[in-house]
């Protein structure tokens, strides 16, 4: 049986951290939930996802696009 109970959050690469977070949380308004240390990194809530948003290269990650898409859910548009 496994101890696994949920997703703890989905994590997006990105080049710049400082416009990724600005366009999370400013332009689609999702919850700031708190940041990873000093690092270029940040989580926002979206209903019960969450999203983590981190900067590659200052993880030693070289950027690459990734392939997984999150489609989030609106009343209305």
């Amino acid at each position: 049986m496994s101890d696994i109970t949920g997703v703890d959050f989905v994590a997006l690469q990105v080049k710049d951290h400082a416009k990724a977070a600005t366009f999370y949380g400013d332009t689609l308004g999702l919850p700031f939930v708190k940041t990873w240390g000093k690092m270029p990194a940040s989580e926002y809530q979206a209903g019960n996802l969450t999203l983590a948003v981190m900067q590659s290269d200052a993880f030693g990650l070289q950027f690459a696009p990734s392939s997984a898409m999150v489609a989030l859910a609106v009343d209305d548009v």
